[in-house]
């Protein structure tokens, strides 16, 4: 049975671990439903983490660091680069859910702002 309350835990450890690096942190835009979910207390299930990667050249450095923190917070089931996306996915509890992350590679215009969540700026 899935737990919620786990899987949400586990999403916000992967969350604290990327933005504790500080070779991530300023890299990567987290956007999608779980930021709204955790940004603005929205009552909706989010089971996925997705970003945007706002510096290309630091694409490689991105993949090899979510992978090292990916396998510690469980078994990292699939690590490869798709054509417009960095595709990462993650058990890390028998019976549990499956966490999914999404790093797109697409170049857009970028109006992320920093925000703090749990104490690290996001």
């Amino acid at each position: 049975m899935f737990n919620h309350t786990r899987h949400r835990v586990i999403l916000i450890e992967i969350l604290k671990d990327i933005y504790s690096n500080p070779q991530l942190r300023t890299i990567l835009g987290f956007k999608g439903g779980t930021a709204a979910m955790l940004f603005y207390d929205l009552p909706r299930l989010s089971v996925d983490l997705d970003f945007d990667l706002l510096n290309a050249d630091k694409k490689e450095l991105v993949f090899e660091k979510i992978k090292a923190i990916l396998s510690r917070r469980g078994v990292l089931r699939e690590a490869k680069e798709k054509k417009y996306t960095l595709f990462f996915l993650i058990s890390y509890e028998k019976g549990e859910r499956a966490i999914k992350i999404d790093i797109s590679k697409r170049k857009g215009i970028s109006g992320f702002q920093l925000k703090t969540y749990l104490g690290v700026p996001t």
